[in-house]
C-alpha cells in the first residue's frame, strides 16, 4: 500500500498539539509568516493544525505499525461485503434486470455468444434467474462455472448505468410455466464492478473528509520534494472546522479529482491555476468499514480550469501523478508513480462509498 493510514485525526483542534516530529523553529516561522499576513485566527489555526496533525502521523504510524495486522487484500472493484452483494441483488431482482451468462470453460459459438435471463429470486442459498425456454439437456447445465454480467441504471444520471460481474457456480434448472426455466446458481461471494475504477467518482460526503491540504509543487519533476518540512506551510487547507471552506472537494476518484476554490483566494495565495500545474495534496478521508482514516499524499497535474465569474469560483480538475508514503525515518515522502488504474485504497474507499448511496438512497 502506497499510503499511510492511522486511526488519529488530522485536523485536530489545537494549535499547541504541534507534534515534536517538527523543528520547533520551524513552526515559529510559520506563526509569524501567519500573524504577519493579517490572515483570519480559524484560517491560522486550520493551517498550523494541518502541520500539526502531519507530526502526530508520522510519530503514531511508527508505533502502529508494531502492532497492526494486515487486512486482506482486494482489489478494488471488488465488492465482498455481505450487506453490499445482497443490496445489489436485491435491487436487480425488483428491477427484473436482464443477465447475461457464459459457462465457462466450452468454445462452442453459443457459449461464447452466452444466452440471457431474467433475475428472479435471491435467497441465502440460491439465487434463481428466469429463462424463456426450458433446455433440452438440463443435466448439462448443473455444477458448471459460469460467468454472469449485469447493470443497473443511476437514478441521478439518466441514461448512465453501472456495470457489475461475478463468476459463479451453477446448480440447477427445473421447468416452470409456459415452457420456461428457472435456472438457479450458487450466490457469488464477491461481485466486481465493471466500470475500471478510474471512471468511477463520487461526490463524498462532508462527513467523510477530514481535511485537505494543497500546496504548489515547485520541485523537478523528476524528482519530486520528499522532505515535509521543504514543502513549508500548505497553500491553502479546508478543515471542518472552518466557518467558509477555503477549499471545496466536488468528486474524487481513483485517479483524480475536482476541487473548487475562491478566484480571489487563490490570487491571494499566488497559485498559478493554469493546465499542467502540478500541487502536492494531502486527503485524509474517513473509512467507516475499518474504523481509521485514509491519508494520502498525492502530487496532481491540473487537467481542466473552469472559472464561475458569477460565482467567482474556480474549479481544478486534477490527475494523479504519483502517490505518496511516508518512509522509516518519519520526515520524508518516497514518490511512486500512480498504477494505470489508479490509487488502489482510494479506489477500494470510492467503491464502498459509491455502494452506500446506493443503500441510502437506492440509486446514485
Amino acid at each position: 500500500m502506497l499510503e499511510l493510514n492511522t486511526s488519529r485525526t488530522l485536523f485536530i483542534p489545537a494549535a499547541n498539539a504541534v507534534s515534536t516530529s517538527f523543528d520547533k523553529s520551524f513552526m515559529g516561522e510559520i506563526q509569524a509568516h501567519f500573524f504577519s499576513t493579517g490572515l483570519s485566527l480559524n484560517t491560522i489555526l486550520a493551517v498550523l493544525c494541518t502541520l500539526a496533525g502531519v507530526g502526530v502521523i508520522l510519530g503514531i504510524s511508527k508505533i502502529a505499525g508494531h502492532f497492526s495486522h494486515k487486512e486482506p487484500h482486494f482489489p478494488a472493484s471488488w465488492i465482498s461485503n455481505t450487506a453490499a452483494l445482497v443490496h445489489l441483488l436485491e435491487l436487480a431482482v425488483s428491477q427484473r434486470q436482464k443477465i447475461t451468462l457464459h459457462f465457462q470453460g466450452l468454445h462452442s459459438e453459443a457459449a461464447r455468444q452466452g444466452f440471457v435471463a431474467s433475475f428472479s429470486e435471491i435467497s441465502k442459498e440460491s439465487l434463481d434467474l428466469e429463462l424463456s425456454h426450458y433446455p433440452e439437456n438440463p443435466k448439462k447445465w448443473a455444477n458448471r462455472k459460469i460467468r454472469c454480467a449485469f447493470q443497473l441504471p443511476r437514478q441521478s444520471r439518466p441514461g448512465h448505468v453501472d456495470f457489475f460481474y461475478f463468476v459463479t457456480t451453477s446448480k440447477q434448472v427445473t421447468p416452470i410455466d409456459n415452457g420456461m426455466g428457472l435456472f438457479s446458481i450458487q450466490p457469488p461471494d464477491h461481485i466486481e464492478m465493471g466500470q475500471k475504477r478510474l471512471a468511477l467518482r463520487i461526490a463524498p460526503p462532508l462527513q467523510l473528509v477530514s481535511g485537505i491540504a494543497l500546496w504548489p509543487d515547485k520541485s523537478d519533476r523528476q524528482n519530486p520534494e520528499r522532505s515535509i518540512v521543504q514543502l513549508g506551510r500548505p497553500a491553502l487547507v479546508y478543515s471542518p472546522q472552518q466557518e467558509e471552506p477555503l477549499l471545496k472537494l466536488i468528486n474524487i476518484s481513483a485517479g483524480g479529482v475536482r476541487i473548487s476554490m475562491h478566484s480571489g483566494l487563490a490570487h491571494e495565495m499566488g497559485l498559478v491555476l493554469s493546465r499542467d500545474k502540478r500541487f502536492v495534496v494531502l486527503f485524509q478521508l474517513k473509512d467507516p468499514d475499518h474504523k481509521k482514516k485514509l491519508n494520502i499524499w498525492t502530487i496532481c497535474e491540473i487537467r481542466n480550469v473552469f472559472k464561475d465569474y458569477e460565482t467567482r469560483s474556480t474549479e481544478l480538475g486534477m490527475q494523479f501523478k504519483k502517490v505518496g508514503k511516508i518512509n522509516k525515518n518519519g520526515k520524508d515522502i518516497d514518490w511512486k508513480a500512480v498504477p494505470e488504474d489508479g490509487i488502489v485504497s482510494l479506489g477500494n474507499w470510492v467503491a464502498q462509498r459509491h455502494l452506500e448511496l446506493y443503500r441510502e438512497k437506492g440509486l446514485t
